[in-house]
């Protein structure tokens, strides 16, 4: 990208914001991991999709129209307690669990998620609160629509963002480790290791193939080449958590660090690709 982008702020005053989806008609999905609530904003207002309560942090669009939620669970002290999980929110506000366990173990910490290439729910659990020092292991797992299978099980590293490249090859960062890793095969590619100012958070991905990183104490995007090259980075005024493409333009949730309750930011700029189609899919559970 050449020269520095505009940020727009496209909302601004709710709690932690975090997974942007942007939805058929053009709004934008956004998590506020605060309040419990999934918003959207559209043509400017912003109206509440859904309570789904705890501390909602990634959000997916399935091809059923409803919005998947990777439910953090209820932050300390605050009522009504809802455990770990996915879940299910449709766009007239109603709420179902669909998998609170993988492989016969509940959730711990499910971060983000992403619809794969063959229509499964791929999902990241970051498996401990504490981002730089977690001590359970990072999972990856899938949902069917009759079974929660582990993909990965990975050394302490707080899986984070997930997403798949235009080969189907599935991405994902690690905050602890500031990893930004692929599976290709049964192997385990290791793309870059990002500088310790910078700690990954979620990502998308061009239609040419870059990687755009919300790295959060860099307080912008990192963009990385396919294949992890260190690109450039775009200072968004923030500490960015995830992002996702509308068209051309990258939409970014962020926050101020050191507020109380956090201030979350809605923003955007204009990049110079568009974002990669994003695989489709839903569940009958």
């Amino acid at each position: 990208m050449s020269g520095e982008p505009r940020i727009e702020t496209l909302h601004a005053g709710f709690g932690f914001a975090e997974g942007p989806v942007i939805l058929p008609d053009g709004a934008i999905a956004f998590c506020d991991g605060t309040n419990g609530l999934v918003l959207g904003l559209h043509e400017g207002r912003v109206t509440t999709i859904g309570a789904v309560g705890g501390s909602p942090n990634g959000l997916a669009l399935g091809s059923d129209g409803a919005l998947y939620v990777a439910q953090m669970g209820s932050l300390p002290g605050v009522l009504p307690l809802v455990p770990p999980s996915v879940q299910r929110l449709t766009l007239d506000g109603r709420v179902t669990t669909v998998a609170a366990d993988a492989d016969g173990r509940p959730l711990v910490a499910p971060n983000d998620l992403a619809f794969g290439p063959d229509g499964l729910l791929y999902v990241t659990e970051s498996g401990d609160p504490d981002y730089l020092n977690p001590v359970l292991p990072g999972r990856i797992f899938v949902i069917s629509d009759t079974r929660v299978d582990q993909v990965l099980e990975l050394a302490p590293c707080f899986t984070n963002g997930i997403c798949f490249d235009a080969e189907d090859r599935l991405i994902w960062t690690e905050t602890a480790t500031r990893r930004v890793c692929r599976l290709d095969g049964d192997s385990v590619e290791v793309l870059a290791i990002l500088p310790e100012t910078s700690i990954p958070d979620g990502l998308a991905v061009g239609a040419d193939g870059r990687l755009f990183v919300a790295t959060v104490t860099s307080g912008g995007i990192t963009v990385l080449s396919a294949e992890g090259e260190l690109l450039d980075h775009v200072a968004v005024g923030a500490e960015p958590t995830n992002c996702a493409f509308d068209g051309a333009r990258l939409v970014v949730t962020a926050f101020t660090p050191g507020t109380e309750p956090p201030d979350g930011h809605l923003l955007a700029f204009e990049t110079d690709t568009t974002g990669l189609a994003l695989q489709a899919g839903t569940l009958q559970r």
